[in-house]
């Protein structure tokens, strides 16, 4: 079996490899493209947020600090900020429902909400 191999340089090769490891790097590369469509996603930087088509965490006349960061984060709930920070990391939903043991709706309310109060607070600045 033959596969395309890409060099870091952007030159490809094509290589004679076995049909098992052929095979195997066929379903990684597979495996890969998808958990990066996935990742892609549910990957969001606090200061890329968007609701509502509103920027989240920029302001023209204010620097995102980590003090800002945290004291946005301290409006929020032991739940709100566990749950919305490990949507944040890469967990949808569904994925922080199973680890909580706890209903998606309540997830999204817990982040929904989270949203919200870090959005009031921000609008002080």
């Amino acid at each position: 079996m033959k596969i395309d191999y890409e060099f870091n340089n952007g030159d490809v090769s094509e290589v004679e490899v076995s049909e098992e490891i052929g095979r195997f790097i066929i379903e990684s590369r597979r495996a890969e493209v998808n958990n990066n469509r996935r990742q892609k996603d549910h990957n969001v930087s606090i200061t890329d947020f968007c609701y509502e088509g509103e920027d989240f965490a920029v302001y023209d006349d204010v620097s995102m600090t980590d003090s800002v960061l945290e004291d946005a984060f301290s409006v929020l709930s032991e739940t709100e900020r566990r749950r919305l920070l490990k949507y944040i990391y890469g967990l949808n939903m569904d994925e922080i429902a199973i680890q909580e043991g706890v209903h998606k709706n309540a997830v999204f309310k817990s982040i929904r909400d989270a949203r919200e109060k870090i959005k009031s607070f921000l609008k002080k600045f």
